[in-house]
């Protein structure tokens, strides 16, 4: 069980986090920030908001996990060319979703992928599973690099697409990075790295080969069992 002072210091992060992502939010309110706009420096978004550079770094991950914003090597990190309409749902997607507790988020993740894996063995087209095969091509290459979440999540969401449901990606988008998040924050997929490449092929093979039958039990297995690892 989660101590009191963990449990304190942890609802502490969240409100940080939410702060800096409540800047950006109320910056593009304000057309201070428009799409292409680059954010202040690290640094200085740590200074002006009372924060450490450490929350200011992992609410930038949080943006860049739901596209609002693009961390270029070099150059900084910039608003991504969304309309202003689009930015908000994201932002109070990012901002909401957090809210709720990771069994919730599991479970209607579980229900959204397993329909979204059946649908896109059915629906994908040729450049479909050209964009999924890369995707885990990408993942697979950045297994042991600090990319690794990133990959993973464009991954599913790259499945997704495919299934050319708009209303399940949408959802998807809103939750596969909180429950990313949970499996960093807890560790809950740590030493299981070989099994979830080894599970994400099978997910490549099962939508190359067209099969809609199982769909559910492959993404249960996938989804489920690391969170069994940490009990």
């Amino acid at each position: 069980m989660q101590t009191t002072s963990k449990i304190i210091t942890e609802t502490m992060k969240q409100a940080d986090t939410e702060n800096v992502i409540k800047y950006v939010q109320t910056a593009i309110e304000n057309h201070e920030l428009l799409p292409g706009d680059r954010l202040p420096a690290e640094r200085k978004l740590a200074e002006m908001l009372g924060v450490s550079r450490n929350v200011v770094r992992q609410s930038i991950q949080k943006l860049e996990l739901y596209g609002i914003v693009t961390t270029l090597p070099q150059s900084g990190t910039f608003i991504s060319s969304f309309s202003k309409q689009q930015l908000d749902m994201l932002i109070n997607n990012a901002i909401n979703i957090g809210s709720y507790d990771f069994e919730s988020l599991m479970s209607v993740r579980v229900l959204l992928e397993a329909e979204a894996l059946r649908l896109c063995a059915l629906n994908h087209t040729e450049q479909d599973m050209d964009d999924i095969v890369a995707a885990f091509a990408e993942y697979e290459k950045n297994l042991n690099t600090d990319r690794r979440q990133e990959t993973d999540f464009n991954f599913h969401l790259t499945i997704s697409k495919g299934a050319h449901n708009p209303v399940i990606h949408s959802m998807l988008l809103s939750i596969i990075p909180d429950t990313l998040r949970y499996y960093e924050r807890w560790r809950l997929c740590r030493g299981s790295e070989a099994r979830t490449r080894t599970e994400h092929r099978e997910m490549v093979d099962f939508i190359s080969s067209r099969q809609t039958e199982n769909a559910r039990e492959l993404i249960e297995r996938h989804l489920i069992n690391p969170r069994m690892l940490a009990k």
